[in-house]
């Protein structure tokens, strides 16, 4: 420990710890290796990305997923708002999340969650940690085998303000 302050390990520890007594009640299809999530960062291991039937892309899962299991944990990298002025010009403005206390600011998630589709019906939430630069996915409902993962995006799972795009 410096300055009050635990060390990357033992912060690290601190976290499995938690995350140890969510899983170990998730079911055996959502086990976890401690590894997978010793950076702070995980996917839940069944799930994968395939094309949809209108969306392109999507992220679906092998295994039913119970509901408040958490299904991934994103670093993300902050960018400034000079940086989102220019990444607006592109096709990552799609993939990119609004961060901080203003809308000027985004971040790029990492992992699969820039690839979630939304749906005014959604399985699961985000959750943004700000001090820890993440973003964390939990199932709201039970997902079964084979369905893809869905969040809003508007931050809210039962928020229904329309979006930039036309929702399919």
């Amino acid at each position: 420990m410096l300055n009050g302050q635990k060390s990357a390990p033992e912060a690290a520890e601190k976290q499995l710890k938690v995350l140890g007594r969510h899983y170990r009640g998730a079911g055996s299809e959502n086990s976890l290796t401690w590894s997978a999530i010793k950076d702070g960062t995980m996917i839940l291991p069944t799930l994968f990305v395939a094309p949809t039937s209108n969306k392109g892309r999507g992220v679906f899962t092998s295994a039913n997923i119970r509901k408040g299991t958490i299904v991934e944990i994103s670093p993300v990298i902050v960018m400034s708002p000079e940086d989102r002025k220019l990444v607006d010009l592109t096709l990552l403005h799609d993939y990119i999340f609004e961060w901080g206390t203003t809308p000027q600011e985004c971040c790029m998630a990492l992992g699969y969650v820039p690839l979630y589709n939304h749906s005014y019906s959604s399985n699961c939430e985000y959750e943004m940690d700000f001090d820890r630069q993440l973003i964390t996915v939990r199932a709201i409902r039970g997902i079964k085998a084979g369905e893809e993962v869905l969040i809003n995006y508007n931050g809210d799972w039962n928020d229904e303000t329309p979006l930039w795009f036309d929702v399919k």
